[in-house]
Order: structure tokens, then sequence, then C-alpha cells
């Protein structure tokens, strides 16, 4: 103390001031869960040993599922996001500490907590394709700000696998001759932030239709002028609808050039000498839950025989103990022989050769007549095209004309007086053709030296005895211009 210039001290006290230090509280780490997810609790901590540390927070995104503030830890609550992107919330927090009753704030610290959409992928189109076609599928999110990934099964083998990550791009397979059905069931997952969150797995089909398949028709001979069957494709495949196109390579068959479906029944044609042959074209489908699919071509032919029409042959006149030439068969037709059968008329003898087959010829004969009339052997051919069917052909017949070798009856010896009127009569055991005689005489009585056909004379004899002539007559016999004679008789004229 001091006054007018004096000072003394007295006795001290004592007494304390505490400063206590600012509140703290350790930054909490960021926090990312799922939609759905429980989320752990958040407690808070601090670098302060004495005193009572307390805290408070806020949060600035309560659509998350936490509430907008409280005091001490975070509680455990169930993360919440509706909508397809990340939501973050900030909590800010505010610690207090209490020492001797001084309550001292400190500085905030803030961090967030992120939840994650669940993961979503849109549903794929299901699908039918074709075995072989080339398949992508696509899968797409509603997510955003993320990034989505996708992995995938398949309940059987299509071409893809059994299994799978992302997009799928495959060649579809089916070696069946029915539709098969994959089920896929795609599975999404969305990462942000380091956090993977499943997703509700979305199921689609992919269903592959068989290659279409028909089985190849045989092939088919006609003949021209035949109305042919309906030719009906049939297939291994079931489960769908086949169906058929056609094209023929000639309409010169009395076919159209293309159709659909079966072949119907026509008027098989063909107007040249040689076999038509047309290639038939089809071409299979397969139709199943609106996809079609093609199939491998299958040929065959349909073969239009034609008329087969014989060379003409001119019948042949021969005289009873004559050969008949070799006939050489031919027709227009290429590729043809002949079958023929030889009937000879009662009388006929010498024929070695009653038939023939698969030949170009008749052979020659020597044939004989032992009757009085011109007897025939009739040849019927019946031509043969080398082809799998017979079709029908008229025959042709071709004759070999056999002469009688001709005859006359016998004539007695006549007597007739000087200047009668005398005629003599020349006849026959033949008969079928022309016959002529022609005689001699021996000596001269009225009637000549030789004439032909009967004889007309008056008896001539100027003498004073009896004169005798020999008459000599040989018979002539003609038919298809051939001409032949017999043996001569003889008688006498008195």
């Amino acid at each position: 103390f001091e006054n007018g210039g004096v000072a003394n001290e007295g006795d001290p006290i004592s007494f304390t001031i505490t400063v206590n230090p600012s509140a703290q509280v350790d930054q909490p780490i960021d926090l990312v869960f799922c939609n759905g997810d429980t989320s752990s609790v958040v407690a808070f901590t601090s670098q302060n040993i004495v005193g009572d540390n307390t805290y408070s927070w806020t949060n600035s995104n309560t659509s998350i599922g936490l509430s907008s503030s409280g005091d001490g830890v975070v509680p455990s609550f169930t993360a919440t996001n509706l909508t397809t992107a990340p939501i973050v919330a900030t909590i800010t927090v505010t610690p207090t500490s209490e020492i001797n009753s001084k309550t001292c704030p400190g500085e905030d610290k803030t961090f967030t907590i992120t939840i994650n959409p669940t993961a979503q992928v849109d549903k794929p189109t299901d699908q039918v394709v074709c075995n072989a076609e080339d398949v992508s599928v696509v899968f797409n999110t509603q997510n955003t700000l993320g990034s989505t990934s996708y992995s995938w099964t398949s309940d059987i083998e299509i071409g893809a696998g059994l299994s799978g990550n992302d997009n799928m791009n495959f060649t579809a397979t089916n070696s069946t001759t029915a539709p098969v059905e994959a089920t896929i069931t795609v599975t999404p997952e969305f990462e942000f932030d380091g956090k993977v969150c499943d997703g509700e797995d979305e199921i689609f089909t992919i269903t592959v239709n068989p290659t279409a398949q028909v089985d190849k028709p045989s092939d088919l001979v006609v003949c021209t002028g035949a109305i042919t069957s309906v030719i009906e494709f049939t297939t291994l495949n079931t489960g769908g609808v086949p169906s058929y196109t056609w094209t023929n390579n000639t309409s010169s068959i009395g076919l159209s050039s293309s159709g659909a479906d079966n072949i119907p029944a026509f008027t098989a044609t063909n107007l040249t000498t040689e076999p038509v042959v047309a290639t038939i074209t089809v071409i299979p489908l397969f139709e199943y839950d609106g996809k079609v699919c093609a199939g491998e071509d299958k040929t065959f032919t349909i073969t239009v025989n034609p008329t087969v029409q014989v060379n003409a042959l001119v019948d042949e006149y021969i005289t009873s103990g004559q050969t008949s030439s070799l006939v050489n068969i031919s027709s227009n037709t290429n590729n043809v022989t002949f079958d023929w059968t030889a009937v000879a008329d009662p009388g006929i003898t010498g024929l070695s050769n009653s038939s023939g087959t698969s030949t170009l010829s008749i052979p020659s004969e020597t044939l004989f007549n032992t009757g009085s009339e011109p007897l025939e052997v009739t040849y019927t051919i019946h031509p043969i095209l080398d082809s799998p069917i017979d079709c029908p052909v008229d025959p042709v017949t071709y004759k070999v004309i056999v002469n009688p070798i001709p005859s006359i009856i016998s004539i007695e010896d006549k007597v007739v007086c000087d200047q009668q009127l005398t005629s003599i009569i020349f006849i026959s055991g033949n008969s079928g053709g022309d016959i002529t005689y022609n005689w001699t005489s021996s000596i001269e009585i009225g009637a000549g030296l030789s004439g032909v056909g009967d004889m007309d004379f008056t008896a001539v004899n100027t003498s004073t005895e009896p004169v005798v002539s020999t008459i000599t007559v040989t018979p002539s016999f003609e038919n298809g211009g051939v001409a032949n004679e017999g043996d001569p008789i003889s008688f006498t004229i008195t």
C-alpha cells in the first residue's frame, strides 16, 4: 500500500484461475451404406482426457433415414435411398467439454453419410432367335452417378455359357429339332465410393429356334401326260410351324417356276424326244413365337419321260424258203431298246427266234410257207426307255409276209379235132396274190408256141396223121412286189 510516499506490504493471499481446453472431437470418417442397410452406431471420440466431453450433431438430409439432430452418438438406423443415385447427408458434430462446472465449446467437425441406391437393372425383353444367329443383350439401369455391373446365369446352354458378367454377346446354339428356352437371371451391382450394393434380380428368356429342316424328297420319274401326286414335304422339326418355299429350274414339265408349301399335283409334260429333268430346290422355314428361321436347301429332281416313238418299219415280203432281212429298230429318243415277240401264222415253219429283249434288231429268219396263200410272221415291238419306270407306249407291229410256192392243178391230156375250138383253163391251188401262167407248146397246133394265161385257140392239123404237142405250164405267184415261179406241169394236146 502506498500513501504520502510511504509504502508497505500486507500478508499475501492465493487463488487459482483454471483455463479449460477447447472442447474437441476427433474427425469422424465418412460412411457409405446401401439402401436398406442397418448402419453402425457412430460414436465420437476426443483427445481431451479431463472433463466431461459431450457431443451434439445435426443431419443435413433426413431422407437417409436419420433424424435431423441428436446428442451423443449417432444411433444405428436403416439406411434409406428411394432414388436412383447416391444421396449424401452432412453430419455436423459440435463437441462440448465441461471441467469444474465450466462448459467450453469446441470446433465443429463434419463428415458425410452416403446412402447408395439399390442396384437396379431394367428387365430385358424376352427374345426369340434362330440357331447360329448372333445375339446381343445390353443391360441397362436407371441408376446414375455410380457404376452398375451385372452378372447373369442361364439355366441351359444356348451358346453363351451358363454364367457370365456384363452384357451378353454370343452366337445362339440349338442342336435339337425343337425350340429351346433359356431362363436368364440378371443380378445388378451398384458401386459408389467403394461401396458395392446388390439389387433385385431380373429374369427374362431367350428362346433359340432350331434350324429349319426339310427331309430330302425322293427323286421322281413320271410319264408325260401323267397326273402327279401331291409332293408333301416333311420335317423333323417340332414345337413350331414349318413351312416351305420351292423353285423349279424349268417350266417345260408343266410345273410352275416357284411356289410355297407342298407341290400340287400337275399334268407332267414333255414335248421333246428326250427325258426332261427339272431340279426342284426346297427351302425350309420354321416359325415359333413370331420368329421365322430358314434352313438348308434340299434339292431333288422330277424327270418327265417323253412319249417314245419307233421309227417306221416297212413290212417285208419274201418267198417260202427265202431268208428275211435283219431289221434294225430305232427311235428318235436316245437310250431306247426294244422288246419284241414274233407270232407266226399256222403253216409257217423255220421261225427260230420268237422273242427278243433289250435289243435293237430283229434277226433274219429262213421261213417256209407250207400253205397255199401268203402267211405272216407278226413282230410286236415294245420300245423300252432306259428309265426307272415304264411309260405306256402303243406297240408297233412289223410283218414278214411269206408268199407260198405257186402250184398248178394238173391237166389231163386232151385229144381234139382239127379246127376244133379248144379252151384250156389253168387252175392253181394258191390264193392271196396274183397268179399268172406261162406256157409253151412243143409244136404249133394253132395256139402258138408260147403264151401267158389260159389257152383259147382253134386246133390245127394240116397233116394226115394225129400230131401231139406237149404243153408245159409254169405258174407264177406275185404278192407285195415279190414274185416267184412254181414247178411246171406238162400235158399233151393231140
